[in-house]
């Protein structure tokens, strides 16, 4: 059971509170690997603990779940060596995104550009992924 489960009271917070710099040939700048799945599994629990003992932080929760979500697409859109195996997530997770964007796109916490990227997935899969290599890759030219 996860420390948060006893606690009486949380503070949740969206804002970044460190920076660090991103290397292209870290595990932040590799490809998808099966093993970053586990990321959604953590907050897909984290969301369930919330809306049980915290439903103010509720929101706040689905946005980490959401952002998981994404974060996994968008690495997976990245990684230009496809199989079969991340094919069939990347779809799933595509569905998952499609079917809750009325909740993302009322999410308070996420930004314009991120509810913009989620309407171009609607409309071109192919241009999601152009437009996720650039701006990852803008992303690290910023922080070098």
């Amino acid at each position: 059971m996860p420390l948060i489960a006893d606690l009486d009271r949380v503070a949740v917070t969206t804002e970044p509170l460190y920076s660090y710099r991103h290397h292209w040939d870290s595990t932040i700048g590799s490809g998808y690997s099966p093993k970053e799945d586990k990321i959604i599994e953590i907050y897909r629990s984290h969301l369930a603990l919330i809306r049980a003992r915290f439903p103010k932080a509720e929101t706040a929760a689905e946005f980490r779940m959401y952002w998981a979500y994404f974060k996994l697409l968008d690495r997976m859109k990245g990684d230009r060596h496809p199989n079969e195996d991340k094919l069939r997530k990347e779809k799933e997770i595509e569905a998952f995104l499609r079917h809750n964007a009325d909740s993302i796109l009322r999410n308070r916490y996420f930004h314009r550009n991120r509810k913009l990227g989620l309407l171009v997935l609607f409309i071109s899969e192919p241009l999601y992924a152009g437009l996720s290599r650039i701006q990852r890759k803008r992303a690290f030219a910023l922080k070098m």
